[in-house]
C-alpha cells in the first residue's frame, strides 16, 4: 500500500443566504404567505445554522396553524429554541419580501447548500 495524501473535505454553508430565506419567511404581507408555503416545502434540517433551523421550523408550525410568524409568536412555538432579538435583527435587516427573483434563487441555493453539506458528510446512495 502506498501512503496516499488524504484531503480532508469540509463544507461552510453560507449562513446569508439562510438568512434571507428566514426573513422573507417572516415579513409581512399576502405574498410572504405564499412564500411561506413554498419554502415551508423544505425540511427543518435543509438549513444548516442551528438557530435558523429552530425558526424554520416554527415558521413552518405558525403556518400549520394560521399564526401571525412574529417573533413573540415564533418563540413561544419553539420551546424557547428561538432567541426573539435574532428574529427582530433579521426582520430588522429585510422587513419587505423580496421580489420572485431573488426568492427563488434564495431557495435554490438553499437547496444546493443541503446536497453539498449531504455529500461531504455522507452517506452517499
Amino acid at each position: 500500500m502506498s501512503d496516499a495524501k488524504c484531503r480532508e473535505l469540509v463544507f461552510r454553508a453560507d449562513p446569508t443566504n439562510e438568512s434571507v430565506v428566514i426573513a422573507a419567511e417572516i415579513a409581512g404581507g399576502e405574498r410572504s404567505a405564499a412564500f411561506r408555503v413554498l419554502a415551508c416545502r423544505h425540511p427543518p434540517d435543509a438549513f444548516l445554522v442551528a438557530e435558523y433551523a429552530a425558526i424554520h421550523k416554527a415558521v413552518r408550525e405558525a403556518e400549520h396553524r394560521g399564526l401571525s410568524p412574529d417573533p413573540a409568536t415564533l418563540a413561544r412555538l419553539s420551546g424557547g429554541q428561538i432567541d426573539i432579538t435574532l428574529v427582530t435583527e433579521l426582520m430588522a435587516a429585510r422587513p419587505d419580501v423580496p421580489d420572485d427573483g431573488t426568492l427563488k434563487f434564495a431557495l435554490e441555493q438553499l437547496a444546493w447548500d443541503r446536497q453539498k453539506h449531504i455529500a461531504v458528510t455522507g452517506p452517499i446512495d
